[in-house]
């Protein structure tokens, strides 16, 4: 990205808050590797498997809370200015 582009200091912002998030709710590989081998050991595997309580959350509330409304949510975890979608 260009040095003087408008964008710099969103994207800053977005890396800055995304490495916190990170740091915050990584999971263990295990918690993945057994999360996967049951999905390999499956008769009739899902197509998603979900792992830690964010994309639990995220499966729960998809269809039943407006997107814009996760969208500004996300958008103020993460300490981004907020734009209009």
């Amino acid at each position: 990205m260009p040095p003087n582009s408008a964008y710099l200091g969103w994207l800053k912002r977005l890396r800055q808050g995304a490495d916190r998030h990170q740091a915050q709710t990584s999971r263990d590989p295990k918690e993945v590797a057994v999360v996967i081998a049951k999905a390999l050991e499956a008769r009739r595997p899902h197509f998603r498997y979900r792992v830690g309580p964010f994309a639990k959350l995220d499966y729960f509330l998809r269809g039943k809370v407006p997107t814009k409304l996760i969208r500004r949510g996300t958008t103020r975890y993460l300490g981004l200015p907020l734009a209009r979608w």
